[in-house]
């Protein structure tokens, strides 16, 4: 599966590549790289359509209590009642199956600034899953989520920027919504930025600023970017070669208990020695505590907000 999609994906290159001229930003140039990629996009919303698709209908039963009070919450306003109300009827969980009713509830919540209940309209528009296809509301509704740091919204939105496909084509767009969605943990956008690193520098304009793009999201928590910023320094990809940088930052990606970082910190560690091994430990708790303190910032800045 993975060379057909490599091989689907040289296909559209060189496609791409007699109808688009070349980027003249060192950023477009940069960025231009993701317009390669654009079948790595299809994967996630091919998974989603399972998901939302509605099951066998739902046969009709008298309401539950709980139910009940959920539809007078929705109708009284409540955004949190009004998306998982859409959900019932989008999925048949307890009602029929009803994918207007869906839409129109999951518009009324995200009138009111809810992020997953825009994502789940701009998702029904893109697939058309209860209404005909149109990628410009799709594309709408996803960056209304997307700003509202909906990772799932930002990787669609910028996979709509790639192709251009209800918005105008801009890979400095597109690039710049990957980068959002890897930050936040979406894990499509943290393997195309790693598959476009590992061919080039990416996204990237230069090894130097994806090492210092890993270092601000490894320094928030990010266990993804603290392994790859322990790789860079253990190879002097991007930075200078640092044993004791790459050990403390391995260790701190190690501490989630992944297989392949726990496996990566170990060998590193047998590679350069107990010395090494021990400088690396005292490390890890100095950038642990810059670690836990910006966690702690963000949290009580998401509380102050009211929660994403």
């Amino acid at each position: 599966m993975y060379m057909a999609m490599k091989n689907g994906s040289t296909t559209l290159l060189s496609r791409l590549a007699r109808v688009a001229p070349m980027p003249n930003s060192a950023w477009e140039r940069a960025a231009g790289s993701l317009l390669r990629e654009t079948l790595h996009f299809a994967a996630p919303v091919a998974m989603l359509c399972a998901v939302l698709l509605c099951p066998a209908a739902a046969a009709d039963k008298p309401l539950a209590a709980p139910l009940s009070d959920l539809i007078d919450r929705a109708q009284s306003g409540d955004a949190s009642s009004q998306l998982r109300l859409g959900e019932v009827y989008a999925t048949g969980e307890e009602l029929p199956c009803n994918k207007a009713e869906a839409m129109k509830w999951y518009r009324l919540s995200a009138s009111q600034g809810n992020a997953k209940a825009a994502f789940l309209l701009g998702f029904m528009y893109e697939v058309g899953d209860g209404v005909p296809k149109y990628s410009v509301e799709a594309a709408r509704w996803y960056r209304q989520a997307a700003e509202c740091g909906d990772a799932r919204a930002q990787y669609l939105l910028a996979a709509m920027y790639a192709r251009g496909d209800g918005v105008s084509k801009d890979p400095a767009e597109s690039a710049k919504w990957v980068l959002k969605a890897a930050e936040l943990g979406n894990s499509q956008a943290q393997a195309l930025l790693l598959k476009e690193y590992n061919a080039g520098v990416g996204i990237f304009s230069t090894k130097a600023d994806a090492a210092n793009w890993f270092r601000k999201v490894a320094a928030q928590g990010s266990a993804f970017a603290q392994y790859q910023l322990g790789i860079m320094y253990s190879a002097g990809d991007g930075v200078a070669k640092d044993g004791v940088e790459a050990l403390a930052w391995l260790n701190l990606s190690a501490q989630t208990g992944d297989h392949d970082y726990v496996k990566a910190r170990n060998r590193l560690e047998a590679e350069l020695g107990a010395t090494v091994a021990l400088r690396g430990q005292e490390r890890s708790r100095e950038l642990m505590a810059g670690v836990a303190i910006a966690i702690a910032t963000k949290e009580s800045a998401i509380t102050a907000q009211g929660g994403l």
